[in-house]
């Protein structure tokens, strides 16, 4: 014990976990988990829309099918895309719901709106990390139809 200290500052610094001094340095942690959590919630409700679900993310299969097509015939592969299928004379994929990008894109959303900055670097990292994740996604379908061709 340090000269002049009391019996009671040292047990505070020795157990953390005593009294309402623990969680007062960790509202930021708090807020942003629980702010978090919230975003998840609300992204989840927004999908199970039957509009979304019919028509919207269908529609992101189909262009996920188009561009990955696109690409893997400017390396001569001769492949056509049908609805959300890639068809070739090689070997075929079906884009299927899961495998657009979305979920993953939507917990980096949530991620980087509850992080506790100004809404500019929000802005920005939502438009950086939303494309770059979707970038990724079309080089992960034609690297699994190329692994299919193999």
């Amino acid at each position: 014990m340090k000269p002049g200290s009391t019996a009671a500052s040292v047990r505070k610094s020795e157990f953390p976990g005593d009294g309402p001094s623990w969680a007062a340095g960790k509202w930021p942690i708090f807020k942003f988990v629980g702010l978090f959590a919230i975003l998840m919630v609300v992204f989840y409700a927004i999908t199970f829309i039957p509009f979304l679900n019919l028509k919207v993310l269908p529609g992101l299969q189909i262009l996920n099918a188009n561009v990955s097509t696109w690409i893997m015939n400017i390396f001569g592969e001769n492949a056509r895309a049908m609805e959300t299928t890639i068809v070739s004379p090689r070997y075929s994929v079906n884009i299927a719901h899961g495998c657009d990008a979305i979920e993953p894109a939507g917990l980096f959303a949530a991620a980087v709106l509850a992080f506790p900055v100004a809404f500019r670097w929000k802005l920005t990292g939502l438009v950086v990390g939303v494309s770059t994740l979707l970038v990724l996604n079309l080089v992960r379908i034609v690297s699994l139809f190329y692994a299919g061709v193999l």
